[in-house]
């Protein structure tokens, strides 16, 4: 492997990332996770994810018609599920 993907792999295997346990929505996009950062790589920091999503397409493309309103379909209902979470009984 040599190039962009042979960096981004040095970086990461290079960088201790610290796991984090806040509740979070992953979307990742088929590229991003092909060239990026695969799903293992996020599964091993994100220890409470509240729903993960993979979308086709590029990652660049993610915030414009027609994925962006995929996109703000899931930060709508991580939105929900928390003020839900936090209403009084």
């Amino acid at each position: 492997m040599t190039g962009v993907p042979a960096a981004l792999d040095r970086i990461r295997e290079g960088y201790e990332a610290r796991p984090f346990s806040l509740p979070t929505t992953v979307i990742f996009s088929e590229e991003f996770e092909q060239t990026v950062l695969p799903t293992w790589y996020v599964r091993s920091i994100v220890k409470r994810s509240r729903s993960w999503t993979r979308l086709t397409g590029l990652h660049s493309r993610l915030l414009l018609p027609p994925m962006v309103d995929k996109v703000a379909s899931e930060i709508r209902a991580a939105l929900d599920e928390a003020v839900a979470s936090q209403a009084p009984a």
